[in-house]
């Protein structure tokens, strides 16, 4: 388990290799800024990559409504992940990759839960990354502000 404490961002490189197809990374975050977006890049070589090739959506449901509320993300720079609010109990991710160290699409999902001051909410990703690259790594960072948490990876074959 690797814990983070008040950074920007946060790189993970030579995580993915070989030995597994799949990974799972669970995170508990909370950010310093107020309602930012949690967010996540590839990475080969100890380079992000920041082309607009993350595509997928997802789903939030928030315990104060009834309504579901839907995401789309084509010719994204990152894959989204999820709120961390500042102040407020931690946000816990469990993350998902398929293959992200062969070289094709790397497929991720991710399932996040957290509360945002006024309700608890529960979010559901589904992604893409579309370039048939072989990924090492990954980076974390918030949409403003830094983060604090920790982070565990385990990989798995299938």
């Amino acid at each position: 388990m690797l814990w983070i404490s008040a950074v920007a961002s946060q790189s993970f490189n030579n995580v993915f290799s070989a030995t597994y197809e799949n990974y799972r990374v669970l995170f508990e975050l909370t950010a310093t800024s107020a309602s930012p977006g949690m967010n996540l890049r590839l990475r080969v070589g100890g380079v992000d990559a920041t082309g607009g090739n993350y595509v997928g959506g997802g789903y939030i449901v928030r315990s104060t409504s009834a309504t579901v509320g839907g995401q789309d993300l084509n010719a994204s720079t990152n894959f989204e992940l999820g709120g961390a609010n500042s102040g407020q109990s931690s946000n816990r991710y469990v993350m998902d990759f398929q293959s992200p160290f062969l070289a094709q699409r790397t497929g991720h999902h991710t399932l996040a839960t957290g509360f945002d001051g006024t309700s608890a909410y529960g979010r559901a990703q589904h992604s893409n990354h579309n370039l048939s690259t072989s990924y090492d790594g990954f980076t974390i960072f918030p949409s403003s502000g830094t983060m604090t948490g920790k982070v565990a990876i385990y990989g798995y074959n299938f």
